[in-house]
């Protein structure tokens, strides 16, 4: 609660007035008289004259965000250990989902998560190869799910068209009607590509500027 008050007298008016008023001068006239209706200064308008104090209330909604978990499922996080996790893979899926805990678990009731996991099968032309869960508040079991899911290597030769997976999780967010900021957390291991020339890895620019067109969207990465 936020209160002003107004008297439409200076500092010097304000002290001059009380000093009369503690001696039993007239100076009080002009504050209004304690026991009688209050008398405004000569030549002043009472009506455009300001009074008592207002009242201003300001109240804080919380704000939910939105991000979209965009991971890399091309081959080569099936191939490599990280850490004390055999695959990138199962590094990420430990991060995410630990046995007691994390962040999705301890945050799920206050932001929506979504997943988006992409590759490319250059040999078949499918290009990109996109799966998802759609954000959501309590979102944890889906996205744990789908992920699961995902957890057996490609078959065929998969590809990293980070550019197009950035792309398409830019239109999903936008495309949402919640109120609240849109986040991607992308998740890559490897150089990208694109869906027109798969090697070599030229996806670099195209990635960026996927980048860069969810910025200007307001989508932070």
């Amino acid at each position: 609660l936020i209160q002003s008050c107004a008297s439409g007298s200076t500092n010097a008016d304000r002290e001059a007035a009380s000093a009369s008023m503690q001696s039993g001068g007239a100076g009080a006239a002009a504050f209004g008289n304690p026991v009688g209706p209050a008398r405004p200064a000569v030549g002043v308008d009472p009506a455009r004259e300001p009074h008592g104090c207002n009242d201003l209330r300001v109240e804080f909604k919380p704000v939910i965000p939105t991000v979209m978990l965009v991971v890399d499922r091309s081959g080569s996080m099936f191939d490599s250990a990280y850490g004390g996790s055999p695959t990138r893979w199962l590094a990420l899926d430990e991060a995410l989902f630990p046995s007691a805990g994390g962040v999705l678990s301890d945050y799920q009731g206050a932001v929506r998560f979504g997943l988006l996991t992409y590759t490319a099968d250059s040999a078949a032309g499918v290009c990109p190869v996109l799966r998802d869960v759609a954000p959501a508040l309590g979102n944890l079991a889906a996205i744990k799910a789908l992920y699961q899911e995902e957890s057996t290597r490609p078959s065929f030769k998969a590809e990293t068209p980070t550019g197009a997976a950035v792309t398409a999780a830019t239109e999903q967010l936008q495309a949402m009607t919640a109120e609240g900021p849109g986040h991607i957390l992308l998740v890559t291991d490897g150089e990208p590509d694109d869906c027109v020339t798969a090697d070599p890895q030229c996806g670099q620019d195209l990635s960026i500027a996927a980048v860069q067109r969810a910025y200007a969207q307001g989508i932070g990465t």
